[in-house]
């Protein structure tokens, strides 16, 4: 669901003694004028299926201030408000005047180009009025106009959880109005409302396994040169860490965000950090109910022994960090870090993982595996503002790690281990240096006019209210080769361990692989994707249907296993992906 901040204007009449000044008030000759009355803004909330953040808590989200900025007519617009500073007062403040119904008020302020801000009447004369509005500008970034929208730079992404843009609004007398489709357009006096969200994204990244039999625990991360990996999750790609984002809006007054990776000023990184593994209990299968957990030498325990990663999609592990979010003014503990939204990244994810299985049987049995890699396919790192993305890697007994010899366990696991500091400019995991070539993510430091009856004189006054709700993007990649990635179209990974029926289910694979066909077949029982490819290649396995495509449609539950082809240039090859639908 969308993340939508309602930001909202109404218009209130304002009663005159006379109708004397009609061409000054380019009023329509002959027709009336309105009697004095507020119309008090209500919010529209037939779009929304979370409640609405109003009043005092969505003023705090926008740092009680936004800015406005406005014109009237077409072709060549005048500018109505420059850059207009609209603030929240309070809600007893709502109603001690024209211009305040909602404890917002604009009269009285200095606007971002200094000048001192009046109130703002409509003319009915003028054919068309545009809006645009920004929460969280800079101290010297302003709005240019309403259409190239305003540049927002960014130094640090924690900066970028504080602004909030909206689309376009445009508004047209009664009549003209009613009838105007694409773009729809408000009417004069009507209520006027600014659909929010942020600019940052956002993203989480967590674990589970499904190995018959172990749990898995200790998991360690390469993405940067710290001999003995990183219990803090991190994972390869290219993301953006400061530069510029232009706002701008199309013909369907919709806001779009743009970085410019290649721009000067533009900065990345090769990899991302994202806290650490929150574990927690394994269930043991030594029969004794009196100790259900599985203790740190692999006997059984009564006590919690939290180490271990779910076992399940909807009980998975995730990292969890610090950040600083909603002007917070100290770090939020949270899965959720904010990141900086890119668009056009061609760049896929990747990750590199070492981990220990532990036997659940009581033989205090442990094997270790390294250099478990998965890699989560470009379409799904294009990161789009004010979405939450999930990515979710599922550890299974297909992994494609290599087991090796005990390498020693960390004896202070929970201490994060160092990330190095090379003063080498050549090492593209050093992030200190300066960047050469900052266009480039492999070199260092990125991993980086119908009369209207109701014309008259009306205060153009505001209200802000917040939905607080995101877009959600969850995928689910296996850590095999190579990575199926599996994602719900329109739908949440988390919360129906997997998927259900009927649900459109998108597979893709990385870069360097080309499907030849994707197959299903499904299975009643239980079943993993290394014994689905130990039985297909023994020929046990019958029946595969052939997609036609990489969408997989299930019409009823059980375990779909799907069948990947492919040329490796020596001769077909085939992964396997299994997945659940409920």
């Amino acid at each position: 669901m969308k993340k939508v901040y309602f930001l909202s204007a109404a218009f209130a009449a304002l009663a005159l003694a006379s109708c004397s000044s009609d061409e000054f008030l380019n009023e329509v000759p002959n027709e009336p004028v309105a009697k004095q009355e507020l119309i008090s803004f209500v919010s529209d909330n037939s779009r929304n299926t979370r409640g609405n953040i109003t009043g005092e808590a969505a003023a705090a989200l926008l740092n009680n201030n936004f800015v406005v900025y406005a014109t009237k007519g077409t072709g060549t617009p005048t500018i109505v408000m420059d850059n207009y500073n609209v603030n929240y007062e309070g809600a007893a403040t709502a109603g001690s005047t024209d211009t305040n119904p909602k404890g917002w008020e604009y009269v009285g302020y200095t606007s971002k180009q200094g000048a001192d801000q009046d109130a703002k009447y409509w003319d009915f004369a003028a054919p068309q009025y545009d809006f645009v509005a920004v929460a969280g500008l800079g101290a010297a970034e302003k709005i240019t106009s309403t259409n190239a929208g305003f540049t927002v730079e960014v130094t640090d992404p924690a900066q970028m959880t504080g602004v909030y843009f909206a689309d376009r609004v445009s508004a047209k007398p009664t009549a003209a109005a009613a009838t105007a489709t694409t773009p729809k357009y408000e009417a004069y006096k009507d209520v006027i409302t600014f659909e929010f969200r942020r600019l940052n994204a956002k993203m989480r990244v967590g674990f589970y396994e499904t190995i018959p039999g172990y749990a898995v625990r200790n998991l360690k991360f390469y993405y940067t040169t710290a001999a003995g990996g990183s219990g803090v999750v991190g994972m390869g790609g290219d993301y953006p860490v400061s530069g510029n984002f232009d706002i701008s809006y199309d013909a369907l007054n919709k806001a779009h965000a743009a970085f410019d990776p290649t721009a000067t000023g533009s900065k990345h990184h090769r990899y991302n950090t994202f806290g650490r593994l929150e574990y927690t209990n394994a269930a043991n299968k030594m029969g004794d109910p009196s100790k259900p957990n599985l203790a740190a030498d692999g006997t059984a325990t009564a006590a919690d022994n939290k180490q271990f990663l779910g076992t399940t999609a909807n009980t998975a592990t995730f990292a969890i960090g610090d950040w600083t979010v909603d002007h917070s003014a100290t770090p939020v503990h949270t899965a959720w870090k904010p990141i900086l939204p890119f668009e056009s990244n061609t760049t896929q994810i990747t990750l590199r993982v070492n981990y220990e299985l532990v036997s659940l049987d009581g033989s205090k049995e442990t094997i270790y595996v390294r250099n478990a890699t998965a890699k989560v396919p470009v379409e799904y790192s294009q990161w789009k503002p004010n979405y939450a993305y999930t990515y979710l890697f599922k550890i299974t007994d297909n992994t494609n790690g290599t087991t090796t010899p005990d390498p020693g366990v960390d004896p202070d696991p929970d201490t994060p281990d160092p990330t190095p500091i090379i003063p080498d400019p050549t090492d593209p995991d050093n992030p200190d240096p300066t960047d050469p070539d900052p266009s480039n993510p492999d070199d260092p430091d990125n991993p980086i006019i119908t009369p209207d009856p109701n014309a008259g004189l009306y205060p153009i006054t505001f209200d802000a209210c917040v939905v607080e709700e995101t877009d959600f993007q969850e995928t689910l990649t296996t850590v095999a080769t190579p990575s199926i990635t599996t994602h719900a179209d329109g739908s949440d990974v988390v919360g129906n361990d997997e998927y259900v029926v009927g649900e459109k289910i998108v597979l893709s694979v990385p870069a360097g692989y080309t499907p030849l066909a994707w197959e299903v077949l499904v299975s009643s029982t239980a079943i993993t994707e290394l014994s689905a490819e130990a039985q297909d290649k023994a020929g046990k396995l019958t029946g595969w249907t052939g997609l036609g495509g990489n969408v997989l449609i299930p019409t009823a539950a059980g375990y779909h296993v799907v069948r990947m082809t492919w040329n490796d240039g020596t001769g077909i090859r085939h992964a396997y992906k299994v997945v659940k639908v409920n």
